[in-house]
């Protein structure tokens, strides 16, 4: 059985590195002869997780400008990957000879521009939009959609879907189910189904980074580069930005002059591009929270480029409870067992807690402000065993749900590739 998985991101991304082992897990478990295949935005930095699990990895068709820094390099890096023909040939090959293509789960089927999709869109809608000239089955897996700010979005993601070899179109929170119904006018191909990083096994770990001094209560929180994109004015955004950090730092002071509690930081994502890299402001966050607050109550866990998210999860076992900006750090949060309180920036983080029966420990990052995160705080320190038990208990639901989702809509697949297992034999 031959898979390709298109539109994964980068192992940068530690929330859609998160995503890709728990769908090369689940398919490994269900196909026993699978040969698979991926493409990645980064593939030579992917390979070095991917490879030893037995994955192919390959350069999109088109790169996406965004992913490099200055225009010399997002224009020289662009040229020399679209005129790659060579790797375009590969590429193309594999997907022709694949049995099945997965549209990696995730968010990629959206655009902020107003007139026309951008290059990330027209990155994601080529791949499957080949997928289907070559008549290949195809399935969706739990992924976001929206905003579509422009026509054209629109168009080619209702041509897209509802081409008869996309077979099944799985979605991760209520508000893209809507969008699609909006786009397609009907969704009997749609299905909910929860984010793949909730079969990540939370239970053996890496334990190579959780070596710090605890101070009770001990506080993680992650950050994100974000440019308000429903904001017009640049300056507007500008001020936008500089009051997320700035309540970010506020309230990580009141924790600590409040609780004598400590905060520990880590970058959730370290690109690629500049928009993804949330080291720089983690490092602003980080410097200017050591301005308020003693040294010895602040750490900063530098993580290195190829960060298996386990790791991650190691980390957030031995803090008290987590604020966390980007979706898959509360996810990764809530792996590990540990109350969050989830920042949104985008529908799928508000859709993801609502589906967890946490909705109450959910922000917008538009207007949250430190007094209602330390209220928040302190309704979780006090009902914290409560909170756990009904952490554990969504996380078995959560993977009982994928399962049961997506395992039928795989078994016409698994019963040729069971049947060419036993012709080999």
């Amino acid at each position: 059985m031959k898979i390709f998985i298109a539109n994964t991101h980068s192992i940068l991304n530690s929330g859609d590195a998160g995503i890709v082992l728990a769908q090369i897990q689940f398919l490994r478990a269900l196909f026993p002869s699978l040969h698979l295949s991926l493409s990645s935005r980064t593939p030579e930095l992917d390979k070095k997780i991917y490879h030893p699990l037995g994955v192919k990895i390959f350069p999109p068709i088109i790169p996406a400008p965004s992913m490099f820094i200055g225009k010399t390099q997002k224009i020289s890096e662009s040229f020399k990957n679209l005129f790659n023909i060579r790797s375009k040939r590969t590429l193309i090959k594999e997907i022709k000879q694949s049995d099945l293509v997965i549209s990696s789960g995730g968010g990629y089927f959206w655009s902020h521009r107003k007139l026309f999709p951008g290059p990330m869109f027209i990155q994601n809608y080529l791949h499957i939009k080949l997928a289907v000239a070559f008549k290949k089955p195809v399935i969706f897996f739990p992924q976001s959609f929206d905003p579509l700010h422009n026509k054209t979005a629109a168009h080619l993601l209702k041509g897209l879907l509802e081409k008869e070899q996309v077979q099944r179109i799985f979605v991760r929170e209520q508000h893209s189910m809507d969008c699609l119904f909006m786009v397609m006018g009907e969704a009997n191909k749609v299905k909910f189904c929860p984010d793949m990083a909730f079969l990540l096994d939370a239970d053996h770990t890496i334990n190579s980074q959780s070596n710090f001094k605890r101070r009770n209560p001990i506080v993680a929180v992650t950050l994100r580069q974000w440019d308000f994109p429903g904001v017009r004015k640049k300056r507007d955004q500008k001020r936008k930005q500089r009051e997320y950090l700035d309540t970010f730092i506020k309230t990580c002071y009141n924790i600590y002059r409040d609780w004598g509690g400590s905060i520990i930081t880590f970058c959730q994502s370290r690109g690629p591009g500049q928009f993804e890299d949330d080291r720089i402001i983690t490092k602003e966050f980080v410097q200017g929270l050591q301005e308020t607050i003693p040294d010895q109550y602040v750490q900063f866990i530098d993580l290195p480029e190829t960060t298996h998210p386990k790791e991650i999860i190691d980390i957030l076992k031995n803090v008290d409870f987590l604020i966390a900006t980007r979706l898959h750090s509360a996810i990764y949060g809530i792996l590990a067992g540990i109350p969050v309180i989830s920042l949104s920036y985008q529908h799928k983080g508000s859709g993801i807690m609502n589906s967890l029966g946490l909705k109450d420990f959910n922000l917008d990052i538009s207007d949250f402000d430190a007094e209602k995160v330390i209220n928040m705080g302190r309704e979780i320190i006090s009902q914290s065993e409560e909170i756990r038990r009904k952490i554990q208990q969504n996380v078995m639901h959560m993977r009982n749900m994928i399962d049961s989702c997506i395992r039928p809509s795989l078994q016409q697949f698994v019963q040729v590739d069971n049947h060419e297992d036993s012709s080999h034999q």
